[in-house]
């Protein structure tokens, strides 16, 4: 339940329109998306940062998973959109640091054509993490609670911002009538 509950106090942050240079990969315990829960745990994290340590590159961020895509008709399959490193965070939490965006990158999370993060790994079969090997940028994520790294407009219509000021624009009106000023 920690995982949910982070990835939930991360939503409540501040959100950029810019591109991010660190993001939440993994939230620490459960990880829930469509595809089913998987843990991150210590043991998770530690083979998780041993295979980072091992590697000794920076991950790639790729675009909708397509690099694992062979039969893709783009050209530009393979190509990055940014690259990053990994942190372990004293929550146990794992976090993309350190993030560089490519051009096409940064262009896509400013137009917000993709907002998400999707995380590309391998797992035990308890659901465990064991490896992660890439993070794509992705309009729909898998990964439930997932937060966006880019602000959609500040206070459009269905956005958090709007819906707060109308609760709070009804709220004043219900007050307002209620004590006759």
């Amino acid at each position: 339940m920690a995982g949910v509950s982070l990835r939930r106090a991360a939503l409540t942050r501040e959100i950029s329109a810019e591109p991010p240079s660190e993001f939440l990969i993994f939230a620490p315990g459960e990880n829930h998306t469509s595809k089913g829960t998987y843990i991150f745990d210590a043991a998770a994290a530690q083979s998780v940062m041993a295979q980072a340590q091992k590697c000794g590159v920076d991950y790639m961020i790729d675009l909708d998973h397509l690099v694992i895509k062979p039969d893709t008709a783009r050209t530009d399959a393979t190509d990055a959109r940014g690259w990053f490193r990994v942190e372990l965070r004293a929550d146990g939490s794992l976090w993309a640091v350190g993030v560089s965006w490519t051009l096409d990158g940064a262009r896509r999370l400013r137009e917000r054509t993709q907002r998400y993060v999707s995380p590309l790994f391998t797992h035990d079969d308890a659901g465990r993490i064991r490896e992660l090997l890439n993070v794509a940028l992705v309009a729909m994520p898998a990964t439930f609670d997932a937060q966006p790294l880019v602000a959609a407009s500040r206070n459009a219509p269905g956005s958090a911002l709007h819906t707060l000021s109308l609760m709070l624009a009804s709220q004043i009106s219900r007050r307002t009538k209620k004590h006759g000023s």
